[in-house]
């Protein structure tokens, strides 16, 4: 199957030379680029009440910055913009719709002075789209760590919307655990969604070379513990998105390690999301998985507590009933186990 780039080529941002923002715009953008000429209908894979919890939408402002930075979209707008559309797209009886707000206070990405007001604005976009459909749409806001109040912006979407979700993304904020500072404004933001039973969607993968083991650990022995119980989501397995990595096994066995020990803090809910770990298609630099990944991946899903996955397309990477297909062919993921990752 050939790659379809109806939605959008990214090639043009892709080709970005300040130092550390080629890697950030792929990190950000990877989820725009469209895999999937069609998916099938959701109930033909026998999964009409499906649950996708990581599906992005833009607002129709951010999505005209992208065009006036010449990034070839040739796609109708709708299917960024309009929730209607979307979700007529997804074959998902319930999503959980993320922003990307974060995209107007990251150095190299946008510069104008206005970034603080820009997040909050996307952050309206989302909140308005699941107000429109409050039956099928939770909102997750987007915050940047280490801009100025970041709870500040939590507590104002809050009031809109109180059972909304939070997202956080480590490689556009550039968060280090290694820094105290980075630390201690992680825990703030996570002290706060606990006390307020918000959940928090974390994109962990911070982009530096050495990320993995080290940053699990400091997560958990500096962040999260004596924090109260709090309802966390790892993104793409704990790693960034475009395919299975050795982020991944990185996190992964630390998390497997630390369950056997017992050494997981106490009363935290750990959840792993599935998108954009299984590419079936080349899209752009992000190879396809390879029989050997395909391999290893099964490996670890047999491993790993089905508790504690969920499942999330990435959309507009994938359609929610076209990942659900290729978790099953070629991953081999059986229905009933598919089940228990889209109805959580």
């Amino acid at each position: 199957m050939q790659v379809s780039k109806r939605l959008v080529s990214f090639s043009f941002l892709l080709s970005a030379k300040s130092v550390g923002i080629t890697s950030v715009l792929l990190i950000l953008l990877c989820p725009l680029i469209s895999c999937t000429p069609e998916a099938p209908n959701s109930h033909r894979l026998g999964m009409e009440k499906l649950h996708d919890c990581h599906v992005h939408a833009l607002s129709p402002e951010l999505l005209q910055i992208w065009r006036n930075r010449g990034v070839p979209i040739s796609r109708p707008s709708s299917h960024y913009t309009d929730i209607d559309t979307i979700l007529s797209i997804l074959g998902a009886q319930s999503i959980d719709l993320i922003s990307v707000g974060y995209f107007f206070t990251s150095p190299g990405m946008y510069s104008g002075a206005d970034g603080r007001e820009r997040l909050s604005a996307e952050n309206d976009f989302i909140l308005r789209c699941s107000a429109r459909r409050p039956e099928r749409v939770r909102p997750f806001v987007a915050i940047d760590l280490l801009m100025e109040d970041p709870v500040g912006e939590i507590e104002r979407c809050r009031r809109i919307n109180p059972k909304l979700g939070v997202k956080i993304h480590a490689g556009v904020s550039r968060l280090f655990l290694s820094e105290p500072e980075h630390r201690y404004r992680l825990r703030t933001v996570l002290d706060q969604a606990a006390q307020a039973n918000t959940p928090v969607l974390l994109h962990f993968d911070n982009q530096d070379p050495n990320f993995g083991r080290r940053d699990f650990s400091l997560l958990l022995d500096s962040v999260l513990v004596d924090l109260p119980p709090l309802e966390l989501r790892l993104a793409h397995l704990g790693s960034r998105g475009g395919r299975f990595s050795p982020q991944n096994l990185e996190v992964l066995n630390a998390f497997l390690d630390r369950q056997r020990r017992g050494k997981i803090p106490e009363g935290h809910q750990f959840l792993f999301d599935f998108s954009a770990v299984a590419f079936q298609e080349n899209a752009e630099d992000i190879p396809p998985l390879t029989p050997q990944d395909v391999t290893l991946l099964n490996e670890y899903f047999q491993a790993v507590d089905p508790d504690i996955l969920i499942f999330g397309s990435d959309y507009p990477l994938y359609t929610s009933a076209e990942y659900a297909r290729i978790l099953m062919n070629p991953l081999g993921i059986d229905l009933n186990a598919l089940h228990q990752l889209t109805q959580k």
